[in-house]
């Protein structure tokens, strides 16, 4: 069974949504003739918190798993057959998945072991993606840790990913494609992200994408 984080079960997707609920204030913030960064939030997908004392290797084993050097390691993420697992510290990962949180339960009870804590954190996060030729720079203003690694103005692949600081907020963070991230925030801290990201944007342009 998974547990849940609390939330307000009234709710519909669109009223906790950092951008659809705003659409209106942020159309004439958005005025802009020119654009160096897009900011879209992407939805649809759900975040399961994963918690053992179990190795990575023994977790996520399946017929579709990476090598083991691609699962074990630490601040990076890998594919799995139900979705991409981000590595969030020792013994703690983050499966971000299309399919239902009781499938995936089902999936660990009957091929993993019950030495497993999972919780649905999907309402409790919002994740942004970020591009554009200005987004380098945005990044550089707001984030924490080094950036080189990531070879953001490269054509290049990267299963890279760490929890930082950005706009002095915690973030999970990973790179696409060449000037291309997404972040993954705190659902409280989105509001205040996206109106920072409006203001340090409007000099390059900033356009948010619902």
């Amino acid at each position: 069974m998974i547990r849940r984080e609390n939330v307000r079960m009234y709710e519909s997707t669109e009223s906790i949504s950092a951008i659809k609920n705003r659409k209106g204030e942020i159309k004439r913030l958005n005025s802009v003739s020119q654009v160096g960064i897009n900011v879209r939030e992407i939805s649809g997908s759900n975040k399961i918190n994963i918690q053992s004392h179990l190795s990575a290797e023994a977790l996520f084993k399946s017929p579709e798993k990476p090598s083991s050097f691609d699962i074990e390691g630490q601040c990076h993420y890998f594919n799995f057959s139900f979705g991409q697992v981000f590595w969030l510290g020792p013994h703690e990962w983050l499966l971000s998945t299309n399919n239902d949180p009781r499938e995936i339960a089902a999936y660990f009870k009957d091929n993993v072991s019950n030495d497993i804590a999972l919780s649905d954190v999907t309402d409790g996060y919002c994740e942004l993606s970020l591009e554009g030729e200005s987004l380098l720079k945005i990044l550089k203003q707001g984030m924490t840790c080094d950036l080189r690694d990531f070879n953001l103005e490269e054509d290049t692949e990267s299963n890279k990913c760490v929890q930082t600081n950005f706009a002095k907020m915690p973030v999970v963070f990973w790179k696409n494609s060449k000037l291309s991230v997404n972040l993954l925030v705190r659902r409280s801290y989105a509001d205040y992200l996206i109106d920072w990201l409006l203001e340090i944007g409007s000099e390059d342009g900033c356009e948010i994408l619902s």
